[in-house]
C-alpha cells in the first residue's frame, strides 16, 4: 500500500525536476540552440511524468487514465527525437544541422506516431490493473514495431555519435562532458528499454513502468556537467581567467543574456566592488544612469548595437563606483563564438579615460574662448568694411553730385546762351515760310530748320531741367497708382512690341509726399529704357513694398543687360549707348529723385536682364 502512494509521488516529483531544469538551461543561455533542444527535451520528460502520475494509481478511474497515457504518450513518443538533436548540436555535426532530411528522419515519425496514437492508440494492445496502478500491453502491429525501431535507432545513434566524439574530442573540457553523457545516455536508454519496453513485451509485469523515473539519471548527469564542466553555459570564462588579471584596463566577461561572469582585478580596483559582489549581477549594476556622449543604458541596449561580426567599438559610456562615483569609460565589446556558430558570450574592455575627459574640457574651453574672440573680431571687421562699404558709397555720390552739379551749371548757362539765338533762327524760318509761300524747295529747307530749332530748344528745356530740377507741386500720393496710370499710356504701345508688364504691389503702401508729375516722367523713362532694352519682346516686373524707412520700386526686365563698364556711366549727361539718345533722360530722373530725396540703383547681368530700383523716403522733408 505505501508502493501505492510513493509513486505517484515520485512521477509528481520528476515531473517538478523535469521544468526545474528546463528553466535551469533556459537561463544559462536562452540564446543557444544548445539549450534550446535540452529544455525541450526535459519538457518532453514534464510531459510524460505528468500523464504518470494519475495512471501509475490505482484510484484513477480508466476514462482519466486513458487520457493522461496519450497526455503521456507526447512525451515518450518525442523524447528520442530531441535528444538526438540535443546530441547531434553538441558534437557539432553541422552538416547534419544544415540538412533538411536529417530534421524530417528525426521527427516525420514522431508526428505520425502521435497522430496514430491520439486516434486509434495503435501501440498499446489493452490496459490492465496491476497492485500499482494500469499497465499497458504492448500491442502486436506493424506501429509498435515501427515506433521500437525507430526509438532503439535514434538512442543507438546517439550512443554512437557521443562515443566518437569523447574519443576524438582535443578539448579535456569536451572530452569530460561527452564521457558523462553518454553514461548517463546508457544506463538511460537500457534501465527504462526494460521496464517499459523489453518486460511489458516479454509480459512481465511485477516492475511497473518507472523509464520516466530512469530519465533522472541523465539529468543528474547533464546537471554534473553543467556545474562541474561548465556544460550549457558559456566557456569563455575558463579560457579568459589566465590573461583577465595581465591587463590594467577594466574587463567584464558576460553570458548572452547579461549576466557578468567574471571581471578583472583592474576592474575591481577602479569601481571599489569585491570580485563575489559582481559575479551573476547583472551588467547595469557598473552602467552610470547618467552618460556622456552617445553611450548605452543596459545591457540590451549593447546587444542590440553589436555589430554583424559581434562587435561594438569605442562607444564613450560612464561606469558607476560602488560609493556611486561615476567614471568616463571607453567602452568596446567582442562576441566569442563557439563551433556552431553561436554566441558563447561577449568580452567588454573599458578603458579610464577621467584624464583625457579632463583634458577635453579644457580643450573646449579654451576653443569656446578662441571662437568667442574670432566672432568678435570678425564682427568688428564686418563692422568697417560696411563703414569703409558706407564711406565709399557717400565719396562716390559726393562725386557724381558735385559732377552732376558743375554739367547743370554749364548746362544752364549754355541754355541761356543758346535760347535766344534759336529763336532768331525759328522765328526767321517762319517769316520766310511765309513770304514766299510757292517756292516748294525753299518752304521745304525751312521747314527743316524750324523743326531741327524745336528739337534744339528741347534740347535746352531738358537742359534746364536737369540743372534744377525741383520737387515741384508735392501733395499726397501712392505710388501704385501714379505707375498705374503710366502703364495704361504705354502697354497698348508694349503689347504690340510682344512686351508683358506684370505686377507686383504691396497693398499696404503708404501715402508719399510727391510731384505726380514728376514721378510719372521718371517712371516713364524707366520702361521706356526697359523696352528699348528688349527689342525681341519680354516681360517687366513692377515690384512695390517697404523697405525700412523707404518704399522700393523694382523695375526688373528680361532685356539683353547692361554690360559692367557702361553700369559706372548709365547717370553721365550725355552717356547714351543708343544711336539718336541724348543721354540726359537717366540724369533728370536722377536728379527729380534726389531732389524728392530719393535714389536711384540699376543692377545687371548681361543677357539676362536689368533691374532698376527706386527708393523714395516715406517721410519727406518740407
Amino acid at each position: 500500500m505505501n508502493f501505492m502512494v510513493i509513486l505517484p509521488f515520485l512521477y509528481f516529483f520528476a515531473f517538478l525536476i523535469y521544468l526545474y531544469m528546463a528553466g535551469y538551461v533556459i537561463s544559462r543561455n536562452p540564446r543557444a540552440l544548445l539549450n534550446q533542444t535540452c529544455a525541450a527535451t526535459f519538457i518532453s520528460f514534464a510531459v510524460w511524468s505528468f500523464g504518470m502520475i494519475f495512471t501509475q494509481d490505482v484510484r484513477t478511474p480508466w476514462s482519466l487514465a486513458e487520457t493522461m497515457y496519450r497526455i503521456a504518450a507526447v512525451g515518450w513518443i518525442s523524447f528520442s527525437a530531441f535528444c538526438l538533436w540535443f546530441t547531434v548540436i553538441f558534437v557539432e555535426k553541422r552538416r547534419l544541422l544544415k540538412s533538411k532530411i536529417f530534421y524530417f528522419l528525426i521527427f516525420a515519425p514522431v508526428v505520425l506516431f502521435l497522430y496514430k496514437e491520439w486516434t486509434s492508440s495503435v501501440f498499446m494492445e489493452t490496459y490492465v490493473m496491476r497492485y500499482w496502478g494500469w499497465s499497458y500491453v504492448w500491442g502486436e502491429t506493424v506501429w509498435t514495431l515501427l515506433f521500437v525501431i525507430y526509438y532503439s535507432l535514434c538512442m543507438l545513434f546517439e550512443l554512437y555519435i557521443l562515443f566518437d566524439f569523447k574519443r576524438k574530442a582535443k578539448d579535456s573540457f569536451k572530452q569530460k562532458q561527452a564521457g558523462i553523457l553518454f553514461n548517463a545516455t546508457l544506463f538511460t536508454f537500457v534501465a527504462a528499454s526494460l521496464t517499459d519496453v523489453v518486460l511489458p513485451w516479454l509480459g512481465i509485469y511485477v516492475i511497473p513502468n518507472i523509464g520516466v523515473l530512469c530519465v533522472l539519471v541523465w539529468a543528474t548527469g547533464m546537471l554534473y556537467a553543467s556545474h562541474k564542466y561548465k556544460l550549457l553555459i558559456t566557456r569563455a570564462a575558463i579560457v579568459a581567467d589566465k590573461v583577465l588579471s595581465t591587463i590594467t584596463d577594466s574587463v567584464i566577461l558576460l553570458l548572452p543574456g547579461g549576466d557578468i561572469v567574471n571581471v578583472n582585478k583592474a576592474t575591481c580596483r577602479l569601481l571599489g566592488y569585491r570580485e563575489a559582489e559582481l559575479a551573476g549581477k547583472r551588467f547595469d549594476i557598473v552602467l552610470s544612469k547618467e552618460h556622456s556622449g552617445s553611450g548605452v543604458i543596459g545591457f540590451p541596449d549593447v546587444a542590440s548595437r553589436l555589430d554583424e561580426n559581434g562587435n561594438l567599438p569605442n562607444t564613450e559610456v560612464t561606469f558607476a563606483g560602488k560609493s556611486g562615483a561615476k567614471v568616463p569609460m571607453l567602452f568596446s565589446a567582442s562576441s566569442i563564438y563557439n563551433r556552431a556558430g553561436e554566441i558563447e558570450g561577449i568580452v567588454v574592455v573599458a578603458k579610464d579615460i577621467s584624464e583625457i575627459k579632463k583634458t577635453e574640457l579644457e580643450m573646449e574651453r579654451l576653443n569656446k574662448r578662441l571662437i568667442a574672440d574670432e566672432t568678435s573680431i570678425l564682427r568688428i571687421l564686418k563692422d568697417l568694411k560696411k563703414a569703409h562699404e558706407d564711406l565709399q558709397n557717400s565719396q562716390e555720390q559726393l562725386v557724381e553730385s558735385a559732377k552732376l552739379a558743375s554739367v547743370g551749371r554749364l548746362a544752364s548757362d549754355v541754355a541761356h546762351e543758346v535760347n535766344n539765338p534759336l529763336m532768331i533762327i525759328s522765328g526767321r524760318a517762319q517769316l520766310s515760310m511765309m513770304a514766299n509761300p510757292d517756292d516748294t524747295a525753299l518752304q521745304s529747307n525751312l521747314k527743316i530748320i524750324q523743326d531741327q530749332c524745336e528739337r534744339a530748344k528741347d534740347i535746352i528745356q531738358r537742359l534746364l531741367m536737369f540743372a534744377s530740377p525741383g520737387r515741384g507741386e508735392l501733395k499726397d500720393v501712392n505710388v501704385n497708382d501714379i505707375i498705374e496710370f503710366v502703364i495704361k499710356i504705354i502697354e497698348p504701345h508694349f503689347s504690340i512690341k510682344n512686351i508683358t508688364i506684370t505686377r507686383n504691389y504691396s497693398k499696404n503702401l503708404p501715402s508719399l509726399k510727391l510731384d505726380e508729375k514728376q514721378m510719372q516722367d521718371v517712371f516713364m523713362n524707366i520702361l521706356k529704357n526697359a523696352a528699348e532694352a528688349m527689342p525681341g519682346g519680354g516681360t517687366i516686373t513692377i515690384t512695390t513694398l517697404v523697405e525700412g524707412s523707404d518704399v522700393r520700386i523694382d523695375f526688373t526686365d528680361t532685356g539683353v543687360g547692361i554690360e559692367a563698364e557702361n553700369l559706372k556711366k548709365i547717370f553721365d549727361p550725355f552717356f547714351s549707348t543708343k544711336e539718336h539718345g541724348t543721354g540726359l533722360g537717366l540724369s533728370i530722373c536722377y536728379g527729380i529723385l534726389k531732389a524728392h530725396g530719393g535714389r536711384l540703383k540699376y543692377s545687371s547681368a548681361p543677357k539676362k536682364g536689368t533691374t532698376a530700383t527706386v527708393l523714395l523716403p516715406v517721410k519727406s522733408d518740407d
